[in-house]
């Protein structure tokens, strides 16, 4: 349901992204791993067009789009085909948590807002928190701040979740809350760039390993840290233990 052919990526004359290809089962979930600037995170960002690719092509359901020439409209649907979790919450501190939830169903779907409010109370019933309804964000612990975000996300019914280190911003008592609000998230196809190992050993149907702007080396979740092919994988995987 989600395929990507091709992708490069350029900033100033650095390669960052370099011929990647992928390809994504309904409801499966890939775990992106790899060291810092590898580029996990632009990749995921060019899925939904935080990050514009120079050439490549992604199809999404029945949606096809050219990343070196499309239009306004189709960058608006592909945008809608995915949804973004962050590291830092990206919650809007002026805005109460209902809010935060109801603002893109409103602004940018164009639901009611009765409509709107129960889809956003029935998102934070899922992540436990719809007594925080009217709360604001400083209000809320780091942790409970990620869930509301993973609640946004999931408000908006993406094709795709994506999530982009949705741990790392976090204290290491409050990191188990946020992976098993994750962990409980049914029939989503999901994409999570994390460097919570174990996590990703236990959770993902999918292992990718990224290095130097390129996929190195993918495999299912519990054959990858058992036997991994390629040299750079097996260093990575020896320094942390794995």
């Amino acid at each position: 349901m989600l395929k990507i052919e091709n992708l490069n990526k350029k900033f100033k004359k650095e390669q960052v992204l370099k011929n990647i290809h992928l390809e994504v089962k309904t409801n499966e979930i890939i775990a992106i791993i790899g060291p810092s600037g590898a580029g996990k995170s632009t990749f995921l960002r060019t899925i939904n067009l935080l990050e514009i690719p120079d050439t490549g092509r992604i199809s999404i359901d029945e949606l096809k789009l050219d990343f070196a020439n499309f239009s306004k409209d189709e960058a608006f649907k592909l945008r809608k085909k995915s949804a973004m979790v962050f590291q830092n919450f990206n919650l809007f501190i002026n805005k109460n948590i209902l809010e935060n939830i109801t603002e893109a169903l409103i602004v940018v779907y164009k639901m009611p807002k009765n409509r709107a409010k129960e889809i956003a109370y029935e998102r934070l019933k899922s992540v436990n928190l719809e007594a925080k309804a009217l709360n604001y964000p400083y209000e809320l612990s780091g942790g409970q701040q990620q869930r509301v975000a993973i609640a946004r996300a999931l408000a908006l019914n993406p094709s795709v979740m994506l999530f982009d280190e949705p741990t790392s911003a976090l204290d290491l008592e409050l990191v188990a809350e946020v992976l098993e609000v994750i962990k409980n998230i049914k029939d989503k196809t999901m994409i999570i760039v994390t460097h919570e190992l174990n996590f990703a050993k236990n959770l993902a149907d999918k292992i990718i390993f990224m290095a130097n702007g390129e996929i190195l080396e993918q495999g299912e979740a519990k054959h990858f840290f058992n036997n991994p092919s390629h040299t750079r994988v097996k260093n990575f995987l020896e320094k942390l233990h794995i």
